[in-house]
């Protein structure tokens, strides 16, 4: 997920919002 969004350096802003994006998603499915 995140691994392909870094590696894609052509989209420098876009990748750091998606990341943050999947990071909050993830937290929140972590969530009980």
């Amino acid at each position: 997920m995140n691994l392909k969004i870094v590696s894609m350096p052509h989209c420098g802003r876009a990748s750091i919002a998606t990341s943050t994006i999947e990071a909050g998603g993830i937290l929140l499915d972590s969530k009980p």
